[in-house]
């Protein structure tokens, strides 16, 4: 099971998860290698999201912020899902030989990403949310790429994006 974890962005801060069973800390490197690559960055909490989409995840997932080994180096990294001022992006943030690297895995540019409204299935509600989320790529999708594990960007209930860590550079990988 991968560990999902909150994370606030805030200057001495690296985790949370006071509305989810799992906290796991964002090591401070990791944390001053995402400050670094883009200050404004901030990561998607709980709040952003809806039900609906809280759904879709495990009580220890979270739908912004995932913990896993990506290159197949037996060490944690992490996927970071967010947005600064202008553009959204899911940021991998690899330890190479406790060495933090930040990956851009992808990027877009959404005006009111947050404000974005759907249908919850089981309810029938409307919903305010943000509509992306992330995970670890399970079943068929996993089988794709092994030893190593592919990132899953999705819209709500849209094919998803399938992203491979490869020398420090994200890699798309087709369906």
């Amino acid at each position: 099971m991968f560990k999902f974890i909150f994370i606030s962005l805030l200057i001495g801060s690296t985790s949370y998860g006071k509305n989810s069973p799992a906290t796991v800390t964002l090591p401070p490197e990791a944390h001053q290698t995402l400050t670094k690559w883009n200050s404004k960055f901030k990561a998607f909490n709980d709040k952003d999201y809806s039900q609906a989409i809280l759904d879709l995840f495990e009580k220890n997932e979270h739908p912004s912020i995932l913990s896993a080994d990506l290159n197949n180096d037996k060490i944690d990294d992490f996927v970071v899902l967010g947005q600064d001022n202008k553009k959204q992006f899911v940021i991998a943030l690899i330890n190479e030989k406790n060495k933090w690297i930040a990956v851009e895995v992808t990027s877009w540019s959404e005006k009111k990403k947050k404000k974005t409204e759907i249908t919850n299935p089981t309810t029938n509600k409307k919903e305010i949310t943000v509509p992306i989320y992330i995970s670890i790529a399970k079943d068929g999708l996993a089988e794709k790429i092994k030893p190593n594990k592919a990132i899953q960007v999705e819209r709500y209930l849209a094919q998803p994006e399938l992203f491979e860590i490869k020398n420090n550079k994200a890699i798309e990988l087709t369906l």
